[in-house]
Parts: structure tokens; C-alpha cells; sequence
């Protein structure tokens, strides 16, 4: 992945061929090729080749990070806070990958839950969808906590001037 620098502890080979010396062991070769297939399409939504990009105000900025054996974080700015948030995913299995996220004890904590990020990695094996869905949820989250200080203000005014009707 960091061919560039050269000094990546994440060598990777290319293969061809693997040779078994039984058929039962076919069905174990193909669920670590299976797994390995679930971790690189995770890491490979990241990388697109094409980056016209003219105005990047809008886009979502993201670092990832392999971390241990199949897990990598996904490190990024929260969405209503100033403080960064972290996505850990491990990949398990091909079939059993577990997403979870961690913020600021300061921050006001996403309505997202690690049981939807999860479902929608699974569904979707995108990290960029991940994270717009993340900051999705962060925007909804947004509207309706100000939906609701502004229902809050307006009761409370309401109230003032009621009790300033009666008192008079």
C-alpha cells in the first residue's frame, strides 16, 4: 500500500497458484482467500484512481490505518464536534466483520450504533459509504436537536407570555 516510501510493513505478494497436497484442505484455502478478498475490497474503496476534484469543501476527509492482522481504523473529524471520532473494523471472516466507534468522552455522542455501522459495512463493503453514513446520521442527529431548542424556546416564551396574560 505504501509503495511509494518504500518502507511499508505491509508487503504484499501476488498469487498464482496454491498448491494442496488433499482435497479437504480446499475448503480452509478458500475461506482465508475469501477473507483476504473481504479485507482488500474494504481497504480498495478507498483508493480510486480518478481525483478531479475542483472544489473539495464538500468532500469527507478519512485516514485509514491497518492496525493488527485483518483490522484497520478509520480515523476522522466528528461531524459536530472538533475533536476527531475513530471507526475500528476488524475483519474477522469473510462473513463477520464488526465495526466500532469511538469519540471524545467530551463530545455528544452519534446516534449511530456500532450494530448499524456494522450492518451497513456488511451490506455495502464501502468505507467511503461508511462514512457518509455516518456523517448522514451526525447531520439528522443536527436537525432535530435544533428542531427541538427551537420548540423548546418557543414553549418557553409561550409560557412567559401566558404568565405575564394572567398576571395582569
Amino acid at each position: 500500500m505504501d509503495k511509494g516510501t518504500g518502507k511499508s510493513d505491509m508487503a504484499g505478494a501476488m498469487v498464482k497458484k496454491i498448491p494442496f497436497t488433499h482435497p479437504k484442505c480446499v475448503p480452509d484455502m478458500i475461506e482465508v482467500l475469501r477473507h483476504q478478498a473481504a479485507y482488500n475490497t474494504l481497504i480498495s474503496s478507498c483508493v480510486s484512481e480518478t481525483t478531479e476534484c475542483e472544489d473539495s469543501s464538500d468532500l469527507l476527509h478519512f485516514d485509514v490505518r491497518q492496525q493488527k492482522g485483518t483490522s484497520f481504523s478509520v480515523t476522522f473529524q466528528h461531524p459536530l464536534e472538533e475533536n476527531l471520532a475513530c471507526v475500528m473494523v476488524d475483519v474477522l471472516s469473510s462473513r463477520d466483520i464488526i465495526c466500532t466507534l469511538y469519540t471524545h468522552s467530551e463530545d455528544g455522542a452519534l446516534i449511530c450504533s456500532n450494530d448499524y455501522l456494522t450492518r451497513v459495512l456488511k451490506r455495502c463493503m464501502s468505507i467511503p459509504v461508511l462514512m457518509r453514513a455516518i456523517f448522514k446520521k451526525a447531520t439528522q442527529q443536527k436537525a432535530e436537536e435544533t428542531s427541538l431548542s427551537k420548540d423548546g424556546v418557543c414553549e418557553e416564551n409561550c409560557n412567559d407570555q401566558q404568565v405575564e396574560h394572567n398576571q395582569q
